[in-house]
């Protein structure tokens, strides 16, 4: 399960629902050899195989939904809406006047700061700082005196990336909670 969860595959789902099939085909062996006071500690482990087999479902699930790989789900919109957010810190920003063009872009970039932290130590406080700079970012962009169609442009593509980031946090902290529960049962 850690390496489906570390590197999803059809593969690994496919070695997973295999192992699963023998151990209940092994576990329905013992049961019909065994008397009926000895089948009583069978049912536990037949329990414990059905839970693994549960949160292992919901891993592929949440999996499937962040996607297996870089090109697929939300990593997929991650990847776009960030490329998205670069192209405005390289395209010509002549539309907004020269003392607010330099804080957005610095604002965006310490956006994708934040990202690349998070995505490596995953604590709250650098969540925290992707939130209040996202913040600032809008209170910079509100401020601009720009063409209404060119700041809602930026806003709506910043608000994208932003709310993908959020996406993406909220998914991937989905996974580590079945993974525990599959490593207790399997160690019990």
């Amino acid at each position: 399960t850690r390496d489906f969860a570390a590197s999803p595959s059809k593969d690994l789902i496919a070695q997973f629902q295999t192992a699963h099939a023998a151990a209940l085909r092994t576990l329905g062996v013992i049961d019909s050899a065994v008397s009926a006071q000895e089948r009583q500690n069978i049912s536990p482990l037949k329990s414990q195989v059905d839970e693994i087999s549960a949160q292992f479902n919901e891993l592929v699930k949440n999996q499937t939904i962040l996607g297996f790989t870089e090109s697929e789900g939300v990593r997929d919109r991650m990847y776009r809406t960030a490329t998205a957010v670069e192209r405005i810190v390289h395209d010509d920003l002549s539309w907004i006047n020269e003392r607010d063009a330099p804080r957005l872009v610095t604002s965006i970039l310490k956006m994708r700061r934040f990202e690349a932290d998070f995505r490596l130590n995953r604590t709250t406080m650098i969540q925290t700082g992707f939130a209040d700079e996202y913040k600032s970012f809008q209170a910079v962009l509100g401020g601009t005196i720009a063409a209404p169609e060119m700041k809602q442009k930026l806003g709506e593509q910043v608000k994208s990336y932003a709310d993908t980031f959020a996406e993406w946090i909220e998914i991937t902290d989905r996974v580590g909670p079945p993974v525990a529960v599959i490593d207790y049962n399997a160690r019990n």
